[in-house]
C-alpha cells in the first residue's frame, strides 16, 4: 500500500510513522526546518504508546512521490485550498484523499479541487504535535491525557482552553473560538494544532 502524508506534522507524522511500522510504503510531504530534519535524521515519535523512529522519504513536492493508493491530508484548515491544488501528482484513478483536519468544510473544499470521488472524511482521536523539527510528541487521545484527568470535558490546557470552563483562553489559541472548543460534544476536540 502506497501512502502519502500531506502535512507530516503532529497528526500526519504520527499516523505516517505508525503506518510505516506496519509495512506501508509511506512518503511524507512537509516543509521548512521540519522537512530538513526528516530528510537528514528521519522521523522520531515520542508516544504514550511507545517511542519509535523511522526513516521515510520526505519532500515538499508531491511530484517527487507520484500516484498513491491513499493520501492522508493533514494540513491546517486555512491551508486546505492552496495544498489541494498541489495534490494532482499524488492522484491515481482510485486514490482516496482522507482529510484528517480540524474544521467542518474541508472535504467540500477538497472535492471542489480533486473531485468528490477521491475525497473521504476522517477523524483523528489523538493529541499530537511537533515538539521540535523531526520530532512528534503523542500524548494520548480522548480517553487519556498527560495528567490522566479531564476537566469540564476537556484535558487540562487543551488547545488554549481554560481548564475550568473549556472555553478559549484567547481566540487566537483556539480552533473554534466562537463555540466550545473542547469536550466530547466537539467534533474536532481530539485534534490539537501542531
Amino acid at each position: 500500500m502506497r501512502i502519502a502524508v500531506y502535512g507530516a506534522g503532529g497528526v500526519g507524522g504520527y499516523f505516517g510513522g505508525r503506518l510505516a511500522q506496519a509495512g506501508a510504503d509511506v512518503h511524507l510531504i512537509a516543509r521548512g526546518a521540519h522537512l530538513q530534519v526528516l530528510r537528514t535524521h528521519g522521523l522520531r515519535v515520542r508516544s504514550v504508546k511507545g517511542d519509535f523512529a523511522v526513516r521515510l522519504p520526505a519532500t515538499d513536492d508531491p511530484a517527487d512521490v507520484g500516484p498513491c493508493d491513499y493520501v492522508l491530508f493533514c494540513v491546517k484548515a486555512f491551508d486546505t485550498e492552496p495544498a489541494a491544488v498541489r495534490l494532482g501528482p499524488l492522484l491515481g484513478e482510485d486514490t482516496a484523499v482522507v482529510s484528517l483536519q480540524n474544521g467542518v468544510d474541508n472535504e467540500e473544499k477538497l472535492a471542489r479541487v480533486v473531485g468528490p470521488a477521491h475525497v473521504m472524511g476522517g477523524a483523528a482521536f489523538i493529541f499530537a504535535g511537533i515538539s521540535e523539527p523531526g520530532v512528534i510528541v503523542h500524548t494520548g487521545g480522548p480517553t487519556t491525557s498527560p495528567s490522566g484527568s479531564w476537566t469540564a470535558g476537556a484535558p487540562s490546557g487543551h488547545n488554549g482552553c481554560s481548564p475550568a470552563t473549556s472555553r478559549p483562553a484567547s481566540p487566537p489559541n483556539c480552533h473554534r473560538p466562537s463555540r466550545r472548543c473542547c469536550g466530547p460534544s466537539s467534533p474536532s476536540f481530539a485534534r490539537r494544532p501542531a
